[in-house]
């Protein structure tokens, strides 16, 4: 018999099976016939009806009663679930949170802790200073001069950068139909040039503070301009953060030392030695001295004695790569972000109690977690890194090619300990007779625990709490029937926006 089914939830819910709080129950509904019309009846008291399970008409031969059985939740199901604010506050160190990112979410707390920022209080490092009044007001004024700054920041950044980015921008998303989208291609990498320029040569970088700096400021908006249809740069801003880093960066004041060196006039062979190694605790000290990062060497010298530091040559036609794990890494391509030269990532920093004696293994601060606690947002605090609109944009994907490069080197590295000789695939192409390596590739084995690292952006922090959301809507609430088992990946657009793709299984009774 075809049966039309009407809802009308007049009479109350029949035979509800017991479950724990909060979790969905099985309950069976009343179901009236009235020839060939099957009429369903239920009263919603203070649970919903989140699902009816294709599942056959039960029959009550005691009672001579028909039921439908369906699943019902004893909390309201709403349409759409408001977050909130992130107002929750790390005990350690202050940085904001939603309440859903705390550790442990099976459970309600008015104390919620969380782990993202400081893993618990282990990350030490010391609080950043305010920006120069200066930089400060042009970052949060909303004066038509500041405003300006903000919109070319990466240009004026780029200024008074002393390294450039080897990576390829890609600016074909930013169309203007939308917000800025900094994308990179290529192997990224930081790129340091000679001290001096070549004959004929256009000062770039570096050499802006060195070689004719009575024409300073022009030599640097010359060099900034690309296009006359980009909105020109504001030559007193340019003279303003030019005074500022001489006053207040010991970097700067470097290179400005080696304009007045004598050997410039004698024609001898100048060098500037960037020096990697500190002898500060960098969970305390980040402010390093001119004489503690850099030093100036004449004549000859022997390349094995300077470890990892960087030597910068007077004029030698090549450009240097920088290792990603020098401490002037990052204030050397962002002076803006550090603008009193702040250490950047340094390998030497401990976990808090920590000390190199200990036999643990992770006793030191990585790449991930030193970005992880410098990108959170404390309210007790000015922090820059989130200040700097694209400029912001461009330093936490700077990071995370940063990060990847490290994880990659460390896989590469270590493939005996990762046990790469019991992948087969590569030794049965070799036993084929495969022997061009464009057909069998490399012989470097990525782990399937090498995974894409987490966005730290505000819509992808939303984002996970809604996903997680939803998951747990389908897997414990059982939105679609009682789910045995899922799977999802997370996938960015063009523009960066993600969703997710979700598989999930059934029991047999609920497909």
């Amino acid at each position: 018999m075809e049966s039309i089914l009407r809802f009308d939830f007049a009479d109350q819910i029949f035979s509800t099976i017991s479950g724990p709080t909060n979790r969905p129950v099985f309950s069976y509904i009343h179901v009236e016939f009235e020839g060939s019309l099957a009429i369903i009846c239920a009263e919603l008291q203070g649970t919903e009806i989140v699902r009816y399970i294709t599942m056959q008409l039960m029959y009550d031969a005691k009672s001579q009663q028909y039921w439908w059985p369906v699943l019902v939740a004893r909390t309201p199901v709403h349409e759409y679930v408001d977050i909130g604010l992130s107002t929750y506050e790390c005990e350690h160190y202050g940085a904001i949170f939603w309440y859903e990112e705390r550790i442990n979410k099976s459970r309600n707390t008015k104390k919620p802790k969380f782990s993202l920022c400081c893993l618990q209080g282990k990350v030490q490092l010391p609080k950043r200073r305010d920006p120069p009044k200066i930089l400060e007001n042009l970052l949060v004024n909303n004066d038509s001069r500041s405003k300006q700054f903000r919109r070319r920041i990466r240009t004026y950044n780029n200024m008074f950068a002393f390294t450039s980015m080897g990576g390829r921008i890609d600016n074909s998303a930013n169309d203007g139909r939308g917000p800025y989208v900094f994308r990179l291609h290529g192997q990224n990498m930081h790129l340091i040039g000679d001290l001096l320029p070549k004959a004929d040569e256009t000062l770039r970088f570096s050499q802006l503070y060195i070689y004719d700096t009575n024409n300073e400021v022009i030599n640097r908006m010359r060099n900034a301009s690309s296009s006359a249809s980009e909105d020109p740069c504001d030559a007193s801003i340019v003279m303003q953060l030019s005074q500022m880093l001489d006053s207040i960066n010991p970097l700067v004041k470097v290179f400005r030392s080696v304009k007045d060196h004598p050997s410039l006039s004698f024609r001898d062979s100048l060098r500037l030695k960037l020096i990697k190694k500190r002898t500060t605790d960098a969970r305390i000290y980040n402010l390093p001295a001119a004489d503690e990062i850099a030093a100036l060497i004449v004549g000859d010298f022997d390349p094995e004695n300077v470890e990892r530091d960087i030597i910068v040559e007077e004029r030698s036609g090549t450009l240097q790569r920088i290792d990603e794990l020098h401490p002037l890494y990052l204030p050397m391509q962002y002076p803006l972000m550090f603008p009193r030269g702040e250490d950047g990532y340094r390998q030497d920093v401990l976990f808090r109690f920590a000390d190199f004696n200990s036999n643990k293994k992770e006793k030191t601060l990585t790449l991930r977690q030193y970005f992880t606690y410098n990108i959170q947002d404390r309210p007790s605090q000015f922090n820059i890194c989130l200040r700097c609109g694209k400029l912001t944009q461009q330093f936490i994907v700077d990071g995370y090619t940063m990060i990847e490069s490290q994880r990659l080197l460390y896989i590469r590295l270590h493939q005996k300990e990762l046990r790469a000789n019991s992948y087969v695939t590569l030794t049965h192409a070799l036993s084929r007779g495969e022997t061009t390596s464009s057909n069998i590739g490399k012989m470097i084995v990525l782990p399937s625990s090498f995974t894409r690292s987490e966005r730290p952006d505000l819509l992808s922090h939303v984002f996970k709490i809604k996903l997680n959301a939803l998951i747990k809507d389908i897997t414990k609430e059982f939105l679609f029937g009682i789910c045995r088992a899922d799977i999802y990946t997370i996938e960015f657009q063009k523009r960066g926006l993600p969703h997710a793709h979700i598989l999930i299984w059934l029991n047999a009774e609920h497909k």
